[in-house]
Parts: structure tokens; sequence; C-alpha cells
């Protein structure tokens, strides 16, 4: 039993960056208005029900442009 549950552990652990990138999609494809923003230091600090600012030194960044930029390509 216990082995199973590691198991299952280490499984999810391996899953946690393709939830973290579906989350993003989902963000930058549905193009979401939030009535909070929030200023965060990193990419990967977003917060579900509120809109980003990324702070990078001096320079800030808006959700969108970021999204859009990193996901462009595809």
């Amino acid at each position: 039993m216990t082995l199973l549950l590691i198991y299952k552990i280490y499984i999810e652990d391996k899953k946690i960056d393709i939830k973290y990138e579906s989350f993003l999609l989902e963000r930058y494809l549905n193009n979401y208005k939030f009535n909070k923003s929030k200023i965060i230091n990193n990419y990967k600090d977003f917060y579900k029900n509120k809109r980003h600012i990324i702070k990078n030194r001096d320079k800030y960044t808006l959700e969108a442009d970021y999204l859009k930029e990193k996901y462009q390509n595809y």
C-alpha cells in the first residue's frame, strides 16, 4: 500500500510542469478579464482569478504580453 502511494506521488510530481503549462495556455487562449491585479517577480507565481504584472528589475510586463510572446510560435 505504501509503495503504491509513493508511486502515485512520483507520477503526479512528474505531471506538475505539464499541468502548469496547460494553465498558462488556457489563460492565453481564453483572454480572461479579472478585476484584481497582482505584481509578481516571477512568471511561475501566477494565481487564479487575478491579472498579473510581471516585474523584472525595473521593467514591468503585462501578463497578456508575456503569454503572447511565449506562445506566438505555436
